[in-house]
């Protein structure tokens, strides 16, 4: 699957591949840097909201770029997004879960093969229904990344102090989700839509998770509004400033 997917800044790129009568063997390009999961559990890992906000945009970009190529990931998590050494830019991998949609059905890009859904993925990032042994639809990569997102934005592990089968059965039968009092994120309008986006992605509800290029055109509203008021801040500072100058040498 990894080798159907044209080049994309936001995914991994798969070179070569060997094989052997009981596996095959994927070889990527090399990333200097670290997953995300590593640097979420560094303190000394110095990362502003604006910052964290620009690496979730790379991270739906890339699944943007396999939705569009009828590809499924179905393993999102943070381990699986390699930040470059830089920080500033980080990649898409782990292709070994992944599964092309054969049919589109009332929006959703579908998985027909239902013997598929067995054993792959990681279960806390987990869409419900795939839990429940339901279709696969693009709306399940949509949940993890809800998942992601909130660990970025919290710098926590999603249910760490639970056990995987109390989450799994509180996450189907109760629909548990990650404490959005938890979320370290600016108030008012712009924090509130932010809040709006994750339980709309975490819905329970397919048709209530967005589409991956809707969450892309979200997050870069948020980015933009982030700098604008980045850039006001810095301005309404050097204005001060100079106006204290002034005034200093008005005294004088």
């Amino acid at each position: 699957n990894a080798f159907r997917l044209p080049p994309s800044p936001y995914v991994v790129q798969a070179v070569a591949f060997t094989s052997s009568d009981t596996c095959l063997q994927v070889v990527t390009e090399f990333i200097e840097g670290k997953n995300l999961q590593q640097l979420i559990g560094d303190d000394k890992w110095n990362v502003t909201f604006l910052h964290r906000l620009e690496l979730a945009f790379q991270v739906i970009s890339g699944l943007v770029h396999c939705h569009n190529h009828l590809l499924l990931h179905l393993d999102i998590k943070a381990a699986n997004i390699i930040v470059h050494v830089n920080g500033k830019t980080c990649k898409l991998s782990d292709f070994g879960c992944s599964k092309t949609a054969t049919t589109s059905q009332n929006g959703l890009l579908v998985v027909d093969d239902a013997t598929v859904n067995a054993g792959f993925g990681t279960v806390a990032y987990k869409a419900p229904e795939l839990l429940k042994g339901q279709k696969i639809t693009d709306r399940a990569d949509i949940y993890s990344f809800s998942l992601l997102l909130w660990e970025l934005l919290t710098r926590e592990s999603v249910y760490n102090s639970l056990h995987p089968h109390i989450f799994i059965y509180n996450v189907v039968v109760h629909k548990l989700r990650p404490k959005i009092e938890q979320l370290n994120i600016p108030k008012g309008k712009h924090g509130r839509a932010l809040v709006t986006l994750l339980e709309n992605c975490w819905s329970d509800e397919l048709t209530k998770r967005p589409r991956a290029i809707t969450v892309q055109q979200i997050i870069k509203q948020f980015i933009d509004s982030e700098r604008k008021i980045i850039s006001f801040m810095r301005n309404s500072m050097i204005n001060k400033e100079s106006f204290i100058h002034i005034m200093q040498i008005s005294e004088f």
